[in-house]
């Protein structure tokens, strides 16, 4: 299971996640109105250095399901349809929320007229963690092809 290149790249994507949802800012940017901080927990509004405003999101449950899928994934090696089938969701899933997070922070510089974007660690965090996604299931793409290679000669 271990010995597997997937299981690794698993291994340091739950690692990636697992530190965001100890709540790294993802991402800051600067409107008229204040200073806005995207963490995996909350969005929080500041103005002149105190907090305003803090509104729950959906990112921090879906980290954590995202985390237990992953594991989950990492131990269905025995299957290897389902763990090929697990890890073309779990890729599709974090790169469809990759991609959310960007248009997130980059929506902001043009419709709230935000003066700059400062992307944080966890966003850099959850970047890496959708390259290892893909590169596991890239390995396990490549172990249901010697597979069915091996049960073709047989």
């Amino acid at each position: 299971m271990i010995q597997r290149i997937q299981s690794l790249y698993w291994l340091g994507a739950t690692i990636c996640l697992s530190f965001l949802n100890f709540g790294l800012n993802v991402f800051t940017f600067e409107t008229k109105d204040g200073i806005y901080e995207f963490d995996f927990y909350k969005l929080v509004k500041f103005e002149a250095g105190k907090v305003v405003s803090e509104k729950m999101i959906w990112v921090y449950p879906a980290s954590i399901l995202f985390t237990v899928f992953i594991v989950i994934a990492i131990f269905s090696y025995k299957r290897l349809k389902g763990q090929y089938k697990m890890s073309n969701r779990i890729k599709f899933a974090l790169s469809f929320m990759f991609g959310m997070l960007t248009v997130n922070a980059y929506v902001g510089v043009f419709v709230k007229n935000t003066n700059a974007v400062v992307l944080g660690p966890g966003y850099f965090l959850f970047a890496i963690a959708v390259v290892f996604t893909y590169l596991a299931s890239w390995g396990v793409k490549k172990d249901k092809k010697l597979l069915d290679s091996v049960d073709r000669i047989r």
